[in-house]
């Protein structure tokens, strides 16, 4: 089986995984990055992908933050990253955005 694609973690980093059952095992236990609830019903999740879904534009985007919550507005909401530490910041920036209603997609707090 063709592994180019897949990822795993090492100390926060992206390593290229040419093993698929090693692949499977990490990737699965590396999931989040950060997940925030706010209140019952919404919650923002950063999670590491293990897969590029970037398609060959560079470095791997293996990062991805999304929001599930009941305000259409905000709902679905997500954001994809190259970098643990780019996805874990801006995780935070959504997450103040959110609960101060901004618009996140031109939000910089950091």
């Amino acid at each position: 089986m063709n592994m180019q694609g897949y990822y795993i973690l090492e100390n926060q980093k992206p390593v290229p995984c040419l093993d698929y059952d090693g692949w499977a095992r990490l990737s699965s236990q590396q999931k989040h990055v950060s997940l925030n609830y706010i209140g019952r019903k919404d919650w923002i999740s950063t999670i590491f992908l293990g897969v590029e879904h970037g398609y060959e534009c560079g470095k791997p985007i293996i990062f991805e933050t999304m929001i599930f919550c009941e305000d259409e507005k905000y709902d679905q909401y997500q954001e994809r990253y190259t970098d643990f530490y780019e996805a874990a910041a801006r995780h935070l920036e959504i997450l103040d955005a959110f609960r101060n209603k901004e618009d996140i997609e031109n939000y910089r707090n950091l």
